[in-house]
């Protein structure tokens, strides 16, 4: 997430967002939603969205706020001041954990109050983050680091990660870490702090789901989507998408991908040796983000909820 790095420095220094990351930025276009049913809820620069506690929640960016949505309503219903440039939540079912990229920290959110009960100091970009095996599980990109966070905010311990890590996933077994740099997967057995990373698998490792028996992870460099074996770290499947896959989701046993070109979600079928595109659902009409920033969703109770930063938006409607 280099980019947003750079563009949280020179907002400091007063210049144009339009200035960041290189002179090819384009203005935001005018979002346009396409799904039917579509509700458009403007965000400042959402990236991370996790669904927890009767609410959904959402890293704003460029508003360094965690925001609370209501999913009946739809309505914002809280903002939670959290510092610079937050990227990504998750829920552990109790607290709303937040990574604070530009803040080199991580805080835990009371659902019941709305406020910060915990700050966790982490130098180096701290960026994807999890929760498994009783901790909270945090990727500093800069200092090529997987952090093991307690329940009490107290770090147990740090473990060496390749180039340019972002993003973190839990199976009932390992913790899986993608080196985007590298276009590795890196796994964590949490109970012998044995580590393991796969060799070059793609360009631009990033998004991580799991099975029992599959390691999903998205290429969005390469367009692609592959299946990898959580033992042996061999690629099982691949599956040309394009349009920037991004996110990846288990949901229901449904494997669902996010491009960041559209957004579009899309449903995976087929089998891990042989995936293919079951449906596609373009949510919006927007271009690809050229790895300026990410897209994320949840699916809940048959909704969808995708972020969209470039159009500085939250996406929501049916699924059906």
């Amino acid at each position: 997430m280099k980019s947003l790095r750079v563009c949280a420095a020179l907002v400091a220094l007063g210049l144009l967002l339009t200035a960041c990351s290189d002179a090819e930025t384009p203005e935001t276009p005018e979002p346009s939603p396409t799904a039917a049913g579509t509700q458009r809820i403007g965000v400042a620069k959402p990236i991370g969205i996790v669904s927890g506690a009767g609410a959904i929640w959402v890293a704003a960016a460029d508003g360094d706020a965690v925001w609370r949505v209501d999913p009946a309503t739809r309505e914002v219903t809280a903002k939670v001041d959290v510092g610079d440039t937050p990227l990504r939540v998750a829920f552990d079912g109790k607290l709303v954990w937040a990574t604070v990229f530009g803040a080199d920290r991580v805080v835990a959110i009371d659902p019941a109050s709305n406020q910060v009960v915990t700050t966790v100091a982490l130098t180096g970009e701290p960026e994807g983050v999890a929760f498994g095996f009783d901790s909270i599980w945090v990727v500093r990109q800069a200092a090529r680091t997987l952090s093991r966070v307690g329940p009490d905010g107290k770090v147990v311990r740090d473990f060496p990660l390749g180039d340019e890590p972002r993003l973190v996933a839990v199976s009932d077994k390992y913790v899986f870490a993608a080196n985007f740099g590298a276009g590795t997967l890196t796994r964590l057995d949490p109970g012998s702090a044995k580590l393991t990373t796969s060799k070059q698998l793609c360009a631009g490792a990033q998004g991580i789901a799991t099975t029992a028996d599959t390691v999903w992870v998205t290429c969005t460099s390469a367009g692609k989507l592959l299946a990898v074996d959580p033992e042996t770290l061999a690629v099982m499947g691949s599956l040309d998408l394009g349009g920037e896959p991004d996110a990846v989701r288990v949901v229901d046993g449904a494997v669902w991908v996010a491009q960041a070109e559209g957004p579009t979600l899309v449903r995976i079928g087929g089998s891990p040796a042989q995936p293919s595109v079951a449906a596609s659902l373009p949510v919006a009409k927007l271009p690809g983000l050229r790895d300026r920033a990410n897209v994320e969703f949840v699916i809940e109770d048959g909704r969808f909820w995708v972020t969209a930063p470039l159009g500085g938006s939250i996406y929501t409607g049916a699924m059906g």
